[in-house]
């Protein structure tokens, strides 16, 4: 588990800290409710409000994972997501930039913090993330952190009406 004296986590002009029903926004639901900018996310068949949010909050709470919001230089740009599987050692990561600080950047930047917080959880030997095989973005990202090709869930996503294949990477502590 990570404790509570390792949030905020900070680095650079980076801060990581537990998202709140407080920090749930307008932007955060618009974002989430955009089909078309949400296109490689299992998050585009849902509708969300801030309560459904919220819900989803208490829940990552409950499993003892992490749902946390991502601030750059005092702005809420984005979310991560840290499932724990403390049986097996292994944080999945997951990332969502807000629309409107999409390619500035701040993803790049905020899923290596992601990585670097996930390296003090001392169980931890392996963190992981995955994505749909057209991603290209996610897919870049995840080899500028110097992740490594994991292994393939063939046909496993449907996206445009055809069956495409989901592509994890991870690397060791």
């Amino acid at each position: 588990m990570i404790k509570s004296k390792n949030f905020p986590y900070v680095e650079d002009d980076i801060l990581l800290d537990k998202i709140t029903s407080e920090d749930i926004k307008k932007e955060h639901v618009d974002t989430l409710n955009d089909k078309e900018y949400l296109k490689y996310s299992q998050q585009r068949f849902y509708k969300h409000t801030k309560e459904s949010i919220n819900k989803y909050i208490c829940s990552q709470n409950k499993l003892g994972n992490y749902f946390l919001k991502a601030v750059v230089k005092h702005n809420h740009v984005g979310n991560i997501g840290i499932k724990i599987n403390r049986f097996d050692k292994i944080a999945n990561l997951s990332i969502l930039i807000f629309k409107n600080y999409c390619a500035s950047g701040f993803g790049k930047r905020i899923f290596k913090c992601s990585l670097n917080l996930c390296y003090k959880i001392k169980y931890i030997e392996k963190i992981e993330a995955g994505t749909y095989a057209n991603n290209k973005a996610m897919i870049a990202l995840m080899k500028s952190s110097k992740m490594k090709k994991d292994g393939i869930r063939k046909s496993h996503h449907v996206f445009q009406g055809k069956r495409v294949d989901c592509v994890y990477f991870s690397i060791f502590k």
